[in-house]
């Protein structure tokens, strides 16, 4: 089964769970932040059915509380903490999963899975918290720039996964690891989402240079073709580099339109 279809599959659940929390006006901090624990209570149970070592099953189990502690805050204070304990689990998938011993006991369908589950999760809380911060005429910009980012992020895992898992496939400099390319994602995704939330509390032009950062991760996805080729990339490789440029584009397209023709940064402040 293809990488990309593990990735989907994730999306498509993500979706439906997303759409359930949301149903639940009342409940649906705590069905999210219910979710993100049993998320790494999944991992948990993989290694103790899986047979896993001691010292693994305590790295899980030390998830489980780091988790644990990003719903309790998402309950107790704000969605912020869930929508970071949320983006930072792609990395607690790809980075403790992926590639390391777990490949024993974890499935490399539910690790990539899991990846598009928690981006779409991340991106349904963004638009509760677009809602409940803003009720004025930017809720359309800033639900435009919500899906250009969620695009970005969806386009940025899938292809920088698959270049991780078949990097030999992927022309690029001899220096490129599975490690640094999946590092590379990790590290720009808390970069982007940090823009968001700056750009929704008005604070524009650190938000657009955050923004404009995280669109390299994108953009620079065609410098493959700088590179000589070992063997042809396949269909899927051209579609997914392609797919991460288009993002990146769009995202940097809705940054100068935000700047230069709406001029966002002169309007006031108006939050909360």
């Amino acid at each position: 089964m293809p990488i990309t279809l593990w990735l989907f599959m994730g999306v498509a659940f993500g979706v439906a769970f997303a759409i359930v929390a949301r149903r639940q006006k009342r409940s649906r901090q705590t069905v999210f932040a219910a979710g993100l624990l049993i998320t790494a209570l999944i991992y948990l149970g993989f290694g103790l059915a899986g047979g896993a070592n001691v010292n693994w099953l305590v790295t899980e189990t030390l998830g489980v509380g780091i988790y644990g502690v990003f719903a309790l805050l998402g309950l107790r204070y704000s969605l912020w903490w869930l929508v970071f304990g949320w983006a930072i689990h792609p990395a607690w998938d790809a980075g403790l999963h992926l590639l390391g011993e777990a490949e024993a006991f974890v499935p490399m369908w539910y690790v990539v899975a899991c990846i598009g589950f928690d981006l779409i999760v991340v991106a349904s809380i963004l638009e509760i918290v677009n809602e409940e911060y803003w009720m004025n005429i930017s809720k359309r910009l800033q639900q435009i720039l919500l899906a250009i980012l969620a695009l970005n992020l969806m386009s940025t895992w899938l292809h920088y996964t698959d270049n991780a898992l078949f990097l030999n496939e992927y022309p690029g400099p001899d220096w490129f690891t599975p490690i640094g390319v999946l590092a590379t994602v990790i590290v720009m995704t808390p970069i982007g989402l940090l823009g968001y939330w700056l750009y929704i509390r008005s604070s524009f032009w650190l938000a657009y240079l955050l923004l404009g950062a995280y669109s390299i991760t994108s953009v620079s996805s065609p410098g493959h073709y700088l590179f000589p080729m070992v063997t042809p990339m396949s269909l899927k490789m051209h579609g997914l580099i392609w797919l991460d440029a288009v993002s990146g584009l769009s995202l940097i397209g809705f940054l100068i339109w935000s700047c230069a023709v709406m001029q966002e940064w002169r309007s006031p402040k108006m939050i909360n």
